[in-house]
């Protein structure tokens, strides 16, 4: 039987995280906020958590300007890849997206870049905890 995802706790250390399953240069959790405002809206957000208990995750979360956006997680596991599609209340991704920008904008003027990684472990747990539809495949 396939589980559904688990919230994941943060702290500074990344207890909780395996990062030899990342590439070599990366030592930390990576984020990716891409905003495209060409013919329609699409905002997303993307990050990977590499968990000692759930294997590697890809997280890719998209907004398009609808009340439901979605989170879909391809977790690899065991030699195999479980794609986790879940569906919830944009407010979540608003809420956060505003928080992420202004986090990111103050940390211009420090003498190192924003990484997000708090940010992005707690909305994986806010949409885990708020969500409206949870399929796997």
């Amino acid at each position: 039987m396939i589980n559904k995802l688990q919230k994941i706790n943060y702290d500074e250390n990344l207890s909780e995280f395996d990062l030899s399953l990342t590439a070599p240069c990366d030592d930390r959790l990576m984020t990716k906020l891409t905003l495209n405002d060409y013919d329609w809206m699409s905002y997303v957000f993307e990050t990977f958590l590499p968990t000692k208990t759930q294997g590697f995750l890809s997280v890719k979360v998209e907004y398009t300007g609808f009340t439901t956006s979605q989170m879909i997680v391809n977790q690899k596991i065991n030699d195999k890849t479980i794609v986790h599609t879940i569906d919830f209340n944009s407010d979540i991704f608003i809420e956060f997206l505003k928080d992420f920008l202004t986090k990111h904008i103050a940390q211009w003027s420090q003498k190192y870049a924003f990484c997000g990684e708090k940010e992005a472990v707690e909305l994986f747990n806010k949409i885990l905890d708020n969500h409206d539809n949870y399929k796997i495949e």
